[in-house]
């Protein structure tokens, strides 16, 4: 079965409904030892493109996050499809996504007040970075990133 990904407007929003360059088998995948999933804007394509990159790592002050779920902004699409690409001074592939919540798997030492295991949600924050939230693990700054109290 192959997605669409399709931009539309309905209450002056836009959603990504599908996807074209996902498919079930990619979302089923099965992880490839040091290798993760990263959804992609690439430079010259209105289609994302689901790529296998390695592993992130926490450099100092940052946390990696085990991505459970991610939001699709107005501003994802339009990163996508090349419509602002310019405004933000972006040239090659981009990762998509800005705010999502999953499980702490790494922080770095120097980082207090989040462990590995925790729920958390946080923000990326450069539109440059190539990945973001919409990826398998994202690596963020400590201060980017809020507790999610249980219950």
């Amino acid at each position: 079965m192959t997605l669409l990904w399709v931009r539309t407007r309905l209450f002056g929003a836009y959603f990504l409904i599908e996807s074209l360059a996902v498919t079930v088998d990619d979302v089923n995948h099965t992880r490839k030892g040091t290798l993760m999933r990263a959804l992609i804007g690439r430079a010259g394509s209105p289609l994302p493109v689901l790529v296998d990159v390695p592993d992130p790592h926490p450099g100092p002050g940052e946390v990696v996050i085990a991505t459970t779920a991610a939001t699709v902004n107005p501003i994802d699409v339009r990163i996508a499809d090349g419509e602002v690409r310019e405004a933000f001074g972006l040239t090659g592939d981009v990762g998509l996504g800005w705010d999502f919540s999953g499980i702490v798997k790494a922080v770095s030492d120097d980082v207090t007040g989040v462990s590995v295991g925790q729920r958390v949600a946080a923000l990326t924050g450069n539109p440059a970075d190539p990945l973001r939230a919409h990826a398998e693990l994202v690596t963020v700054p400590a201060g980017s990133v809020a507790p999610i109290p249980e219950g």
